[in-house]
């Protein structure tokens, strides 16, 4: 079962034609801005989260590594690649916030 042969059935479940269904119509600038405020607040938890995990990962390798050194190169790889993937979240959100001030847009703001 697909998402549109559920959403028809809702629609006719409900008496109303699936073809003319209107859309809610809440999609104003301020619900905008808030949905990229909420996109933003997730997406850096999630990139938080995973840097998180990503470092501990990296410190395990190295710690098992041993006297291996192409697993030890891994390990700092990984580590490397975590800072990089961090240091472009960082910087999305700075040039999100800094756009969105040179516009006049506070997205902070609920």
């Amino acid at each position: 079962m697909n998402l549109l042969h559920i959403l028809f059935n809702h629609a006719l479940a409900a008496g109303q034609d699936p073809a003319i269904t209107p859309l809610p119509r809440s999609s104003t600038f301020d619900s905008l801005t808030q949905l990229l405020d909420r996109i933003l607040q997730v997406g850096l938890l999630f990139g938080g989260v995973v840097v998180v995990i990503m470092i501990g990962f990296s410190a395990i390798l190295f710690m098992t590594a041993g006297a291996d050194p192409e697993r030890r190169n891994k390990a700092k790889d990984v580590l490397k690649w975590t800072v990089i993937g961090y240091a472009i979240i960082v910087s999305s959100w700075l040039i999100i916030t800094t756009v969105s001030s040179f516009f006049g847009v506070d997205i902070q703001k609920p």
